[in-house]
C-alpha cells in the first residue's frame, strides 16, 4: 500500500528470485482491482540476466510498451498499453535483492521526480529486506545454538558420572571439547579378579557429528 502512496502507479509488480534455482518468483501483484489492467508475471525470467542488467544499480524508465525496445523487460512481464518504471532493490554489498515495476496506464506517465520517489521507496524496502535476512539467520543461529546446547547434555550424560572407588588407585578424569560439542569418549568397564579396562575413543571430526557418532 505505500507504494501506491508514495509513486501513485496503478498496477505494481515485484519479484525475488527463487530459492530452489535461478528464476524468479513473484511476491507483490496489485492490478487496477478488476483484472483488465495488470502485470503478468512470465515464469521465464531469470535471475541472474536481471542482475546483470541492473549492476549499474540504476533504475529503467520504459515511456511506452509498444515501444519498448526487447530484451529484459519481457523476461519479467507481458505488459499492456502504458509507461512503467522499473527499480533495483539493492541490498548490502551491493546485492540484487528484487525488482519493482510500477505502471500506469498513460504513456510517458512518469517524471523525474516520480522516479526518485520510487527509488527511495526501493530503499526502504531493501533495508526491510535486510533486516528480515537478519532476523532469519538470527533465528537460526539461535535455533543451532539451543540444538547443540542438547547434544552436549546428552553427550555429558553418555560419560562417566565419577571414576570408580578401587583399592590402591587413584583415578581422575576430565572431558573438555574444545566446541560445544566433541568426539571425545571414555567409560570403566569393571572386570573380574578386581580388574578395570579404561575405553576411550576419539572420533575423527569435531562438533555435532562427532559428538552424536
Amino acid at each position: 500500500d505505500a507504494l501506491f502512496v508514495v509513486g501513485e502507479p496503478d498496477v505494481a509488480l515485484m519479484v525475488v528470485p527463487d530459492p530452489g534455482g535461478t528464476g524468479c518468483r513473484c511476491v507483490l501483484q496489485r492490478d487496477d482491482g478488476d483484472g483488465r489492467h495488470r502485470y503478468r508475471f512470465s515464469s521465464r525470467c531469470h535471475w541472474q540476466r536481471l542482475a546483470d542488467h541492473f549492476s549499474d544499480r540504476r533504475p529503467l524508465l520504459v515511456v511506452d510498451h509498444q515501444k519498448a525496445q526487447p530484451g529484459v523487460l519481457e523476461k519479467i512481464w507481458e505488459p499492456s498499453d502504458g509507461s512503467a518504471a522499473i527499480l533495483p532493490v539493492i541490498g548490502q554489498e551491493s546485492t540484487l535483492l528484487a525488482v519493482l515495476i510500477a505502471g500506469r496506464f498513460e504513456r510517458h506517465a512518469f517524471s523525474s521526480a516520480d522516479v526518485r520517489s520510487l527509488a527511495g521507496f526501493a530503499s526502504q524496502v531493501a533495508l526491510a529486506l535486510d533486516h528480515a535476512r537478519l532476523l532469519r539467520e538470527t533465528v537460526e543461529s539461535e535455533r543451532r545454538k539451543r540444538e547443540l546446547e542438547i547434544a552436549r547434555d546428552l553427550q555429558i550424560n553418555l560419560l562417566p558420572a565419577e571414576p570408580p572407588a578401587i583399592a590402591g588407585l587413584d583415578i581422575a578424569d576430565r572431558s573438555e571439547p574444545a566446541t560445544e560439542v566433541g568426539g571425545d569418549y571414555f567409560d570403566y568397564l569393571p572386570l573380574e579378579g578386581r580388574r578395570l579396562a579404561v575405553v576411550v575413543g576419539d572420533v575423527a571430526g569435531h562438533g555435532m557429528p562427532a559428538g552424536l557418532l
